[in-house]
């Protein structure tokens, strides 16, 4: 009787519709790759980001639960390379997102969760030849990549009362690419590789309606 009531309040406690508010910390590694000469340069920056979320989910069998979730998070993942006679900026200014949440309530308030989703983003690359007149190399040249990438996620949730919980997670981005193209005043091309990643640590405050 008692396990029976247990399992009960596992599925009435996770399911239903939820939204909520999440801030944390995005690191971005960040690497161009010159495809002529296979030389590289490589960025890694933490900063700030926030957004919003969203889903429905329902428990299941033994405490088990699963769900759909949709997010947003705004940042500005800015990194700019200064070497000799060149600036190099990349720039990311958030993504949207979209996952599906296996998880296993320990708790009538506790549950750990696994996601396994994909990631929509728009990333900025932009060179700055200082001084390229005297080089023949094209002064500026910019290129905006937009990829989808692969996104699990794994993290727990606690709820404070009945309707409002808490919520910690961590995610990993897999690399996107894109390739850029510099021309030369003699009309030569030449190829830069650019490849992003990230990993994102978030806390979350949610509402269970």
């Amino acid at each position: 009787a008692l396990n029976s009531v247990y399992a009960e309040n596992c599925a009435s406690n996770f399911s239903g519709f939820y939204s909520g508010i999440q801030t944390g910390v995005t690191y971005t590694r960040s690497e161009l790759k010159n495809a002529d000469t296979g030389g590289k340069d490589e960025n890694k920056r933490t900063l700030f980001t926030g957004g919003l979320f969203t889903g429905y989910g329902m428990g299941i069998g033994q405490c088990t639960y699963v769900g759909g979730e949709v997010y947003g998070n705004l940042a500005r993942n800015n990194t700019l390379w200064v070497a000799p006679n060149v600036n190099i900026k990349t720039q990311n200014s958030g993504n949207i997102g979209a996952k599906i949440r296996f998880g296993y309530v320990l708790s009538p308030k506790a549950m750990i969760f696994l996601g396994l989703g994909i990631e929509y983003s728009r990333w900025k690359v932009e060179l700055n030849h200082l001084g390229a007149v005297n080089r023949g190399v094209e002064k500026e040249y910019k290129k905006t990549i937009s990829k989808v990438a692969f996104s699990p996620s794994i993290g727990s949730e606690i709820y404070v009362d009945k309707h409002i919980f808490v919520r910690g997670e961590y995610a990993y981005i897999a690399p996107v690419s894109g390739e850029l193209e510099a021309k030369k005043a003699n009309g030569e091309r030449v190829a830069i590789k650019s490849t992003f990643n990230q990993h994102r640590f978030v806390l979350g405050l949610g509402y269970k309606f």
